[in-house]
């Protein structure tokens, strides 16, 4: 008889699968944040906010991750790009808009 490990059972895969649900919440906040108000001043901390939470993510200190926690950081690493880009191109396009509106 074969006895198969659920991952769901471990402690440490359920703590680090919270680690990652907080992140892509925080990222998701950020996003929109900035999207709301693309002209407040405080969004190019934001942005570095999250650029950074992959590698914040790195930090913290986890023993092992499974194969699919990696896969799940790797996403994690080009949806914050993707949308640290989209929030870079509404700042550059509200702040043209401001300076020349109408055009």
């Amino acid at each position: 008889m074969v006895k198969v490990k659920h991952y769901g059972d471990s402690p440490s895969y359920s703590k680090n699968r919270i680690v990652i649900f907080y992140a892509i919440t925080a990222v998701l906040t950020l996003f929109c944040n900035i999207l709301s108000d693309p002209l407040d001043p405080d969004n190019d901390q934001d942005i570095d906010l999250l650029q950074n939470v992959p590698s914040l993510i790195r930090k913290i200190p986890i023993r092992k991750f499974t194969f699919g926690e990696v896969i799940h950081l790797k996403f994690l690493d080009g949806f914050t790009a993707e949308l640290a880009g989209i929030c870079a191109s509404a700042m550059s396009k509200a702040q043209q808009n401001a300076k020349h509106p109408g055009v």
